[in-house]
């Protein structure tokens, strides 16, 4: 939000690719003269257009300070191959990824996606490779080897990162951040929902923890919102769904589960194999409901989500104000900023503000100065930054709050936060 090279990236790809329509892919890549296919979708670029690679640079954000967070309350987190955490990337470090994040869908000329038969081409890496194209000009263009690049092979490591071409979704920090931000923002368009949910928060649960997968969601969700995007019902229980809320499906593969004669298991672990999505219904069979699914006991035990309702948005199309955050990057960043705020803000109350019936002292000097400081930061959320938060041009790093926070009672605090007599 405040980094000057990241929002001239997000400008330079919304000026270059995504601002454009969808042209088709080339009939043949080696013939570009034989013209284009008509887009699959489109034109515009909703699914994969600015909003999203917004959204997604957003989201690896909020996963590291979640990772954080997890590693303060002492919870192990996942591990990428490399060894690291999302907590050991550095600021620098997010700077680069979130640059090659921007570039990570450019080159899609429609949605087709994979392998395709007909054409006997693979549009996934045809888009992909062409994504890393745009993204080395870039950074030959502008000349940032040096100035924020390390080196040429720094370079290439961001580049194949966006080329995915051995798709090593976890081999580093970086590999998660873009990947599994890009699966967070097209949970959005997967059904049934509740399973596209749950099997986000699964993922995410092994990266930033139970709790900031959670976190991670909630604050997704809300982001989507504010830019304007048709956010799906989820309704684990299908309260008034007479279909008891359809087949258990998984929205990437198709699989379902058959049911005999009625005779639901007793829980998830004695569920037959899976079919396919082509499986045809012998009369006595049927699929697993999403209602019977989220009721399995051993679900509801590493499932928190199992019985959460989230409201669906009013609209079922993107609202107006959604293709102004595709085509104006200041609005799409100041939605996203304003939403980002919110949740900082929220995040505060939510922590600090004490129980009306604990009996309330006299307030120390250091419960008064985290008051302070904690007022001020509600009042200008914009002071919070990675590692540090500034005030009156004063940085304040992680272990001073730690280290203040560790001397307070928090009720006490808590309760300071309503006064105005704090001088």
């Amino acid at each position: 939000e405040n980094d000057d090279d990241v929002l001239d990236t997000i400008k330079y790809v919304h000026k270059e690719y995504l601002g454009k329509p969808y042209p088709g892919p080339l009939k043949n890549p080696k013939a570009p003269e034989e013209g284009r296919l008509p887009p699959n979708e489109g034109p515009d670029r909703g699914p994969h257009g600015l909003a999203h690679t917004v959204r997604t640079m957003a989201c690896a954000e909020v996963m590291i300070e979640e990772a954080r967070k997890a590693q303060l309350r002492g919870e192990t987190l996942g591990k990428a191959k490399n060894g690291q955490t999302l907590a050991d990337v550095t600021p620098e470090e997010l700077k680069k990824i979130l640059i090659a994040q921007a570039f990570f869908v450019v080159g899609r000329d429609d949605e087709r996606s994979g392998y395709d038969d007909v054409h006997k081409r693979n549009f996934y890496a045809e888009y992909h490779e062409k994504s890393e194209q745009a993204f080395r000009k870039y950074v030959e263009d502008n000349k940032l080897i040096g100035k924020i690049f390390k080196d040429q092979k720094e370079v290439d490591f961001y580049a194949a990162i966006i080329l995915d071409k051995n798709h090593e979704w976890d081999a580093t920090p970086a590999h998660i951040l873009i990947n599994q931000g890009h699966m967070v923002d097209l949970m959005r368009t997967k059904a049934p929902a509740e399973v596209a949910l749950e099997r986000t928060y699964n993922t995410l649960k092994g990266t930033v923890g139970s709790k900031g997968a959670e976190v991670v969601l909630k604050a997704h969700r809300d982001f989507f919102f504010a830019t304007g995007a048709v956010v799906p019902l989820v309704n684990p229980e299908a309260i008034d769904d007479p279909s008891r809320g359809g087949p258990y499906e998984n929205p990437y593969s198709g699989e379902k589960f058959v049911i005999v004669d009625d005779k639901v298991p007793a829980s998830k672990k004695d569920l037959p194999k899976a079919v396919n999505r082509d499986y045809k219904l012998k009369d006595n069979e049927r699929f697993l409901t999403i209602k019977e699914y989220y009721a399995f006991p051993d679900v509801q035990q590493t499932y928190p989500g199992y019985k959460t309702r989230l409201e669906a948005s009013s609209y079922y199309f993107p609202t107006p104000f959604a293709g102004e955050c595709e085509q104006n990057p200041a609005k799409c960043l100041g939605a996203i900023q304003k939403a980002r705020s919110k949740l900082q803000t929220d995040a505060i109350k939510n922590g600090f503000q004490s129980s009306s019936e604990k009996e309330r002292r006299q307030p120390n000097m250091d419960e008064i100065a985290a008051a302070r400081i904690i007022q001020q930061i509600m009042a200008n959320p914009d002071c919070i930054h990675d590692d540090h938060v500034l005030i009156n041009g004063q940085k304040l790093e992680e272990k001073f709050f730690r280290d203040l926070l560790a001397k307070c009672d928090m009720a006490v605090v808590g309760s300071l936060l309503n006064d105005t007599d704090i001088k």
